[in-house]
């Protein structure tokens, strides 16, 4: 199976663009994709120039100077698509009554005395191209929009144009790259950075905690070389499917890498109690340790299983992905624990197994049983539960990055001084020709004007400015909407001598049967496009009228609000599907719908405290937040499941009822201890990531498993106490007392 799904890995993609991570079917992501192919929209990275000092402009003649030969630069960058690239150095700057075969650019010729700078700054300020989109108003900022050539990756033409930056650095001046597409570009190199460094740092936590628990380098080498055998199963599996690694799917290696080794820490510490105690048992102390923990293990790989393939009700697919392979990684690691564990331990060398005295775990419990716990357990959920409808969401992909980044700084610098590099595009649609006629340049203008209106609106652009800037050639120097039809219907042909050069196909169908108003959100975020949102679903239809025509909104902004809503709401719907199946599979198990409920309590506890605390602090949902509770679901319940089973074991055994909650956790409260610091330290080692999102959905897990531990520890004994109490004592009252003396791997346990 190795070397079959090994060859996998080999062939394992990686892909972080938007378009990964948006909902499957969703109307707007499906309404994003056909525009940018009736408008031909290229992919864009925005290259960023800004004054570093505190006199300097990018509009005196060696800052104008330096954006024209930036430009011109850019011819010799494999993979960029130059005459299709924007700034300064492309916008028309046409003259009255001047020539319509040649149209010069307004840094055609750069003058060096100060009244020729002067009237050339009057023209830049007065183009309604320029000014916040490609010249901020202060002058401190200029921005050159790079299209990328479809024929090329654009990961290796993004490290081009970073080599070029560094190429192209003058004195006085900032150069820097940033935009969506240098974004995700970035995020896939921290993708891929974390799988370099997470999974060997994940290894040597584990190592670490394998050794401190299990004492033995036998134990520990076993268990890491099954977690090494699931890793390349589970990723080789991805390979040969073509399965890719996204944002999402790159902390799958950590996460079953956590889970998978946890099986181990009870099997080895119940092999290591046998081999030191119970040497007479019939067969092997390594089959003794199996028939101990062959059912919890079982019981707790499916119920983790169940609550990962609750992922796939999601209408993402890499979330969907993530939940099928977590899951299919699990059940390898179980079929693991009674096949290659067994038999490696019996390959090894004895002495490796060699342990000193048993060790009774991280913390000596003293008193078990107590009522007071459940009291304390049920005030905390009390005041605590409310925060829970107090959730809120939150996210951004550029706050997604290392804030001290230098992409992310120019992104800062971009929206303090231009429009922004995210955009929100309302597509307007009627009859042919229609938005090259007088009458749809009117209604462009009222969507403008109520697009203007909206928060966080850095500004708005639709074909009206190449129409003003054609206009100066019709001697129509005013609002191309005083113009008459026919002179707008002229103008409309004229526009084809300079449309490349604007990108007016971007904006304008061939057609005229549609057009765009995009709308340039300043900082974008998901609560600041919700709001946006909010203003246009009520703005758009009142400036629109009583005209025939069609609407609606598509681009990057809409799809990555659907991309955050569908997850958001994935997590209610795991947890919906999640927490019945591993209520069904507890029950069918334990023969018992109470008693499976009971094992569930310490994970309602668990996920109603750390939500209800995450509402109180103002702690966001996101794509990564929204991805904890359905994990911790299916691995929460370990903990109860072993502690129960020990239980049912003893009580099997004869053991006074009003002990069996004590003497159970004597006996697996070490190997739960030990799992437990695994699963929480574990999902820390995400905090590494140079992702915000990893390293929120690491501290989340880990504090999601470690309240789940202390809520067992807390909760069960005492409903045990009186669950085996009320079901035995009635029934045991006529008969003798009868204490059987237990394996515990502790001292003195009874």
């Amino acid at each position: 199976m190795t070397v079959v799904l090994g060859t996998g890995v080999l062939r394992l993609e990686l892909r972080t663009d938007g378009a990964a991570i948006y909902p499957t079917g969703d109307p707007t992501v499906e309404r994003t994709r056909q525009d940018r192919r009736d408008f031909r929209e290229l992919e864009q990275v925005v290259a960023l120039v800004t004054a570093t000092s505190a006199e300097g402009t990018v509009v005196d003649h060696t800052g104008l100077a330096y954006v024209k030969r930036l430009h011109e630069s850019l011819a010799g960058v494999p993979g960029v698509d130059a005459g299709r690239s924007f700034s300064l150095a492309t916008i028309p700057d046409p003259t009255p009554g001047g020539s319509q075969v040649f149209i010069p650019s307004l840094l055609d010729e750069l003058p060096s005395e100060e009244g020729g700078l002067v009237r050339l700054r009057e023209r830049i300020r007065a183009s309604p191209m320029a000014r916040g989109l490609f010249v901020s108003d202060d002058g401190r900022a200029a921005a050159i929009v790079v299209s990328l050539d479809r024929r090329h990756p654009r990961e290796e033409v993004f490290s081009d144009l970073e080599a070029w930056v560094e190429h192209q650095r003058i004195a006085g001046f900032e150069l820097g790259l940033t935009g969506p597409v240098a974004a995700e570009v970035s995020l896939g190199r921290a993708v891929l950075v974390d799988l370099l460094r997470l999974v060997p740092a994940m290894m040597a936590v584990v190592a670490l905690l394998l050794f401190v628990s299990l004492r033995c380098v036998g134990g520990v080498l076993v268990a890491l070389a099954e977690v090494g055998l699931v890793l390349v199963w589970t990723l080789g599996l991805m390979g040969h499917l073509g399965m890719p690694v996204t944002i999402v799917t790159t902390v799958l290696p950590v996460v079953v890498l956590a889970m998978a080794v946890i099986d181990e820490i009870h099997l080895l510490q119940r092999f290591a109690v046998h081999r030191r105690h119970d040497r007479e048992v019939q067969g092997s102390p390594m089959l003794a340790a199996v028939r101990d923990v062959a059912s919890p293990i079982i019981l707790t790989s499916l119920t983790t299983a169940a609550g990962l393939l609750s992922f796939l009700a999601a209408s993402i697919a890499p979330i969907r992905q993530f939940g099928l392979f977590a899951a299919i990684g699990i059940l390898f690691a179980m079929g693991l624990s009674f096949s290659f564990v067994p038999a490696a331990v019996a390959a090894l060398p004895d002495r490796w197994f060699r342990v000193p005295a048993h060790r009774a775990g991280i913390f000596r419990v003293r008193r078990t049983g107590k009522l007071g716990a459940l009291l304390v357990g049920g005030a905390v959920v009390l005041v605590v539960a409310p925060g829970v409808g107090r959730l809120a969401v939150q996210d951004s992909w550029i706050d997604n990055l290392d804030p001290e980044s230098r992409l992310v700084r120019t992104e800062h610098a971009f929206n303090e001084h231009l429009w922004g590099t995210y955009r929100y595009d309302v597509v307007l649609h009627g009859p042919d020709t229609y938005f090259q006629r007088a009458e749809g340049l009117q209604l462009l203008a009222d969507v403008e004007r109520a697009a203007r209106s909206g928060p966080f609106v850095g500004g708005v652009l639709s074909q009206l400015s190449a129409y003003e800037t054609a206009a100066v050639l019709e001697g129509e120097p005013g609002s191309i909407l005083e113009a008459t039809p026919e002179t707008v219907w002229r103008i409309s042909g004229l526009l084809h001598l300079f449309q490349r050069r604007i990108g007016l196909r971007q904006l304008l169908r061939g057609d005229g049967a549609a057009a765009r108003v995009r709308i340039f959100v300043n900082s974008a975020d998901f609560e600041r496009v919700r709001r946006l949102e909010t203003h246009l679903a009520r703005a758009i239809p009142r400036a629109i009228g009583a005209r025939a025509v069609g609407y609606h909104f598509s681009g990057d902004l809409p799809a990555s609000q659907a991309a955050v809503r569908s997850v958001v709401s994935n997590m209610t719907r795991s947890i919906t599907w999640a927490l019945p199946a591993v209520a069904l599979i507890l029950s069918v198990a334990y023969r018992s719908v109470p008693l499976g409920l009971v094992a569930l309590a310490p994970l309602g506890f668990s996920l109603t405290v750390l939500l209800g605390t995450m509402g109180y602090g103002g702690v966001p949902l996101g794509i990564a937040t929204s991805m904890f509770c359905a994990v911790a679901i299916g691995v929460g319940v370990d903990f109860a499941v072993h502690y129960l089973h020990a239980c049912e074991q003893l009580r099997e055994d004869g053991v006074e009822p009003t002990l069996v909650a004590s003497s159970a956790w004597h006996r697996v409260g070490p190997s739960i201890q030990w799992s437990a610091l695994v699963l929480t330290l574990g999902p820390l080692v995400l905090a590494l990531s140079g992702m915000l999102p990893v390293r929120s959905l690491g501290l989340l897990l880990s504090a999601a498993i470690a309240l789940c531990y202390v809520a067992t520890r807390m909760l069960l004994p005492p409903i045990v106490t009186r669950w085996f109490g009320s079901r035995e004592v009635g029934r045991r009252a006529s008969h003798d007392r009868v204490v059987v003396p237990v394996h515990q791997g502790a001292p003195g346990g009874k």
